[in-house]
């Protein structure tokens, strides 16, 4: 097991229409040795640009990469090992599987590169072709297979040379969404039993919440928060990765909603210039009654069935709220509501650049 650090990494490219492009601005990460570590963050972030120079597929303008004990890549040095002497595999959003090779072939072909003997190729896809149960899928072409067998195919093929470090761009993006969602608890359990260190790009914030030990999330090439996936949910770092993480998405209110209620409330945004914050807090957090009290009085535009929940979209003094509840049978669209919460459950922020108050 090897750890990864990256030491203020830069890259910047050059575009005929845009000019000077940095597409990663000063990036320092820690990767625990065995750990399943997440790059999360819309398109354009930068993530997958920093998984293919954490692979070797592209050199940074600056700064450091470690694996274990060794710089693979420094622009001060200009030392940049390929991918192969990183000993790192990678899985593609695409499979890129060879459509004309067996299952067994496929997995097999990088030992083959590697002019292993022909005994210990078949030992290891054997041994690889059961933990990823496809076993009895190896004498199939990829055409006869299934999404999820696919990858699974494309996995084994990555892990077979018992890489030290193991990079997945955005793996399952091709998946129907239950497919997904066991796949994802498929790619856990492997990634245990291997004790692999990995870096996972997603934009899917459930996938880095539920796959992530810990979860760095990007914007615009910057680093706005590095934490475990509770810390980022709970205590976000930003109005970005406040709004960024939770589904459904935090509610954000103009700091001037609450000049009523400043008496009523504690909480450090009440000693803030309302005019200047801005206040966060989740649907699930929302109190919603019929009973005349409450600091605001709404309308419920809309109510969206989720199955084991219920969204209501209330129209609260120009703004829209969003409230989760699980009884909206007592709720109708139209009808006129009262807003309350507990003051505990506010996020503040500064509405010149959205960082927390706290």
């Amino acid at each position: 097991m090897n750890a990864i650090s990256l030491k203020r990494i830069k890259k910047d490219y050059v575009s005929l229409r845009r000019g000077k492009v940095e597409a990663l601005k000063d990036i320092c990460l820690e990767v625990d040795p065995g750990s399943f570590f997440v790059l999360l963050g819309p398109s354009g972030c930068g993530k997958s640009t920093l998984l293919n120079i954490i692979a070797g597929i592209e050199n940074p303008t600056a700064g450091d990469v470690m694996i274990g004990d060794e710089v693979v890549a420094s622009a001060s040095q200009r030392k940049y090992l390929t991918p192969r002497r990183r000993d790192v595999a990678m899985v593609f959003q695409s499979y890129a599987l060879y459509p004309h090779m067996t299952v067994y072939d496929n997995i097999a072909f990088p030992l083959k590169i590697a002019k292993t003997e022909r005994g210990e190729i078949g030992r290891r896809v054997r041994q690889v072709s059961e933990t990823l149960e496809i076993a009895d899928l190896l004498e199939a072409k990829p055409a006869e297979l299934s999404g999820g067998q696919r990858q699974r195919v494309a996995l084994g093929r990555a892990i077979v040379r018992k890489p030290s470090v193991l990079l997945l761009d955005e793996p399952l993006s091709n998946l129907d969404a239950l497919l997904r969602i066991s796949m994802r608890a498929e790619l856990k359990k492997i990634q245990r039993r291997l004790e692999l260190t990995t870096v996972f790009v997603t934009h899917d914030q459930l996938e880095a919440l539920s796959l992530g030990d810990r979860v760095a999330v990007l914007k615009d090439g910057l680093v706005q928060q590095v934490g475990t996936p509770h810390d980022i949910f709970s205590d976000p770092a930003n109005l970005f990765v406040a709004q960024f993480i939770g589904t459904p998405p935090m509610n954000v209110l103009d700091g001037r909603m609450l000049e009523k209620a400043r008496k009523r409330l504690r909480n450090t945004a009440t000693r803030q210039d309302p005019g200047r914050i801005l206040l966060g807090i989740r649907p699930a957090h929302i109190r919603v009654s019929t009973d005349g009290e409450g600091l605001f009085d709404g309308n419920i535009s809309l109510i969206s069935s989720l199955g084991n929940e219920n969204l209501l979209y209330i129209d609260v003094m120009g703004q829209q709220i969003l409230a989760s509840v699980t009884d909206a049978g007592r709720f109708k669209e139209g009808q006129t509501v009262q807003i309350d919460f507990d003051e505990t459950t506010l996020f503040s922020f500064r509405k010149e650049d959205g960082g927390r108050i706290r």
